[in-house]
């Protein structure tokens, strides 16, 4: 018995008759075992007929196919023979129901295997003699279907257990296809999973084989403690899905965009459709950065949504400071509303005047700076309790205050651009605070509905903003230690927004220079993984019509928080973006550590992140994420 991957051109090379086994080999079933086809099937029932109860469904039908084996005088039972034994529980009409849910259910999770499909054409295209040869209990006509829906339809001739009432497990299905095609069985070679039915038994025949192994990933997601989401046999699948689809990429960053980033970019854009929808949305405003993607892969799953219009947004917190500001000044308002809403997002909690200055982009002279230098030190917490700062800072205002009314009629004209249809407009945005939607309201004077990848309503404190994730503080503490996982690879492939500027009629927008420039293929290359998924996943019938059936759990959250070595490695490569570009990952050696571990402590708190940081340096994963989020919530009480 020969490895399959080690030997394709072998194949090809030395047999003119090709035989598949088809489920597991041809065919892959996306999930997780095989019997939670059932579990559909009884959803999908309930949903079609409320008024029928079809209790411990798939108990039961376990249960009556092992019965029909049992007390079958056939080698192979078919699906009417199982069905049969659930009539006298169910009765016969709803059997027939059932029945047919589970061939429908059938055809929509079994998908083309990425591992073999490639072959099965080049066997095609060499126009080899192909047989396909089953054990399998569904009939002809729903096995057609489903090869026909993975794209698989130019062979010779499909043999089928059910059909012929024989079986490879003895040989006699091997047999009886020998003799009616007239085979020479030193011309043949059989592929298929099962190392006993597909490879013991043809062999024996003097039928050659080729056993075919699921194709080990180009990258190890397991650590030691990485726990898969196991709660919502959905969420199985869609992991399942994703895993399978990741095996074709010959690039690990294309794997692991598949594979981690697809899938939790697909259930946050299938949540927010159904809250614009519960909420009659009229305009949605994909805020830059981190919304380009969520827009490219909300305009691809809902092509033909025409009740509410979307919007790429260009924004960012920088980009509101003169905008804001010009408001208030317009209004009359207290600088006090300016700090409120806006002040905790801008400095870090210890700046320097100067940090100040360039943060807002104030002209400025030394006369202007008194009593204070560029050099001076200030404490964002208790400068907003200062007369003397707040007179400071509004003689800066005053003395710039004709580039920040610029600045804000420029936002005016862009807003009033955009042509907002409706009364109510939402934003959607990676996360956290909610501080851009905060600006927004205050500039336009209207209630928004902010929409978050991850959201914690703990400062500001909306009348109408929720997160995907992390409405409560134990979410929270977790995604929070992903976060830049999300971030460096959901921002859009452009420079931030430094800010608007009208050229008569027409706004310019200025953005900073991009800064992946080092990394920048890597980062791509998970992005397209992750495109591509949202293009597979649209084309897939199951998903489409089971996506209420989603929960949140998502691989990449377990795999953030409990990193293997090998996606440690893969991801050190790669660059984020705070005030400055630095590495995602930073590592020395444990002795170094030892005997610096002030350097620890200070590479540990400007590490983007943190676990990730604590495991490559560590070398393991085990128990790093809870004992950190343990500290966190110490220190939290502790205050």
């Amino acid at each position: 018995m020969k490895n399959f991957e080690n030997h394709l051109e072998d194949i090809l090379t030395h047999y003119d008759v090709i035989s598949f086994d088809i489920f597991d080999t041809l065919i892959k079933r996306i999930v997780p075992k095989p019997v939670d086809v059932f579990s559909f099937v009884e959803d999908r029932f309930h949903e079609k007929y409320r008024d029928i109860l079809v209790n411990d469904y798939k108990r039961k039908r376990v249960h009556a196919e092992r019965t029909a084996r049992n007390i079958a005088h056939n080698e192979e039972i078919t699906l009417d023979e199982i069905y049969r034994r659930l009539e006298p529980i169910y009765g016969k009409a709803v059997s027939d129901k059932l029945k047919l849910e589970e061939i429908n259910c059938e055809k929509e999770v079994c998908i083309a295997n990425p591992s073999i499909i490639t072959f099965y054409k080049e066997c095609v295209q060499r126009k080899k003699r192909i047989y396909l040869i089953s054990d399998m209990y569904l009939p002809e006509s729903a096995v057609t279907d489903i090869l026909s829906n993975a794209g698989i339809d130019d062979y010779n001739h499909l043999y089928l257990s059910s059909s012929i009432l024989k079986t490879k497990s003895t040989g006699s299905l091997f047999q009886y296809v020998k003799e009616s095609e007239g085979l020479d069985t030193a011309s043949w070679c059989h592929l298929g999973d099962n190392p006993n039915s597909d490879s013991k038994v043809p062999e024996k025949m003097g039928i050659s084989t080729y056993h075919v192994t699921e194709k080990k990933e180009r990258f190890s997601l397991k650590s030691k403690s990485h726990i898969a989401p196991q709660n919502n046999v959905y969420n199985m699948s869609l992991a399942r899905y994703a895993q399978l689809g990741s095996l074709m990429y010959t690039d690990s960053y294309e794997a692991v965009g598949y594979r981690l980033y697809g899938p939790l970019l697909f259930q946050f854009i299938v949540w927010l459709q159904g809250e614009f929808v519960g909420n009659q949305i009229n305009n949605v405003l994909f805020c830059a950065r981190d919304g380009y993607y969520f827009q490219k892969a909300y305009q691809k799953l809902y092509p033909d949504d025409d009740t509410r219009k979307s919007i790429y947004f260009y924004v960012s917190r920088k980009s509101l400071i003169y905008p804001l500001l010009s408001s208030i000044l317009c209004r009359g308002e207290s600088i006090d509303e300016f700090f409120s809403i806006m002040w905790i997002n801008i400095l870090p909690r210890k700046f320097t005047v100067k940090d100040l200055i360039d943060k807002f982009k104030f002209t400025f002279s030394e006369e202007d700076l008194k009593p204070y230098t560029t050099e001076s030190v200030l404490s964002r917490d208790t400068v907003l309790h200062d007369c003397t700062f707040k007179t400071f800072f509004m003689k800066l205002i005053k003395k710039n205050q004709k580039e920040i009314l610029k600045e804000g009629e420029a936002f005016r004209t862009y807003i009033k651009n955009l042509r907002f249809e409706g009364s109510k407009t939402a934003i959607v945005d990676l996360g956290w605070h909610g501080s851009t939607q905060a600006v927004l309201e205050k500039i336009l004077d209207k209630p928004l509905w902010g929409y978050y990848l991850s959201f914690c309503n703990d400062t500001l404190h909306f009348e109408h903003a929720k997160g995907y994730f992390a409405n409560n503080l134990q979410e929270n503490d977790s995604i929070s230690l992903i976060s830049t996982l999300l971030e460096v690879v959901f921002s859009a492939p452009h420079g931030s927004l430094r800010k608007y500027q009208l050229d008569i009629d027409e706004v310019q927008l200025i953005c900073e220079d991009y800064e992946h420039i080092s990394d920048a293929d890597k980062v791509e290359k998970i992005r397209e993984g992750m495109m591509q998924f949202i293009d597979d996943i649209h084309q897939n019938k199951f998903f489409r019509d089971n996506q209420k059936y989603l929960s949140k759990e998502t691989e990449l959250l377990s795999v953030g928080l409990n990193p293997s070595k090998c996606f440690l490695d893969l991801m050190k490569e790669i660059q984020f973006v705070d005030d400055r570009l630095k590495p995602l990952l930073k590592k020395n050696t444990l002795f170094y550590y030892s005997i610096h571990p002030r350097d620890f402590l200070r590479d540990l708190k400007e590490s983007p992140w943190k676990v990730g940081f604590l495991s490559y340096n560590l070398g393991t994963s085990r128990g790093i994420a809870s004992i950190y989020i343990f500290l966190k919530r110490v220190k939290r009480w502790l205050k």
